[in-house]
């Protein structure tokens, strides 16, 4: 039996956006298509903490839209299926 078995998987993206967001939706879609596991979050269930780390974590000079997806390689905002291909691989691919 591999130890990994029993260990449960630790998501390393969040993804904060909101339930109306059509670019969010996008992102999450693409996420659950690769099988990445992420946590979400509602930016209106933030607290201002959370909120200005969140801020704090787009990179200087980008627009802070939703969602905002943190990663352990990058930080970006709005549905972009290129950061997502380049960190994943579809599935059926797996």
């Amino acid at each position: 039996m591999n130890d990994n078995e029993n260990t449960p998987t630790v998501p390393a993206w969040i993804v904060i956006g909101s339930a109306g967001c059509g670019p969010c939706i996008a992102t999450v879609r693409a996420l659950d298509a690769r099988g990445v596991v992420y946590v979400k979050h509602d930016v209106d269930e933030l607290t201002d903490e959370q909120a200005s780390a969140a801020r704090a974590a787009v990179p200087a000079g980008d627009r802070v839209e939703l969602p905002v997806v943190i990663t352990p390689e990058r930080t970006w905002t709005g549905f972009r299926p290129d950061y997502i291909d380049s960190f994943t691989v579809p599935k059926e691919g797996r």
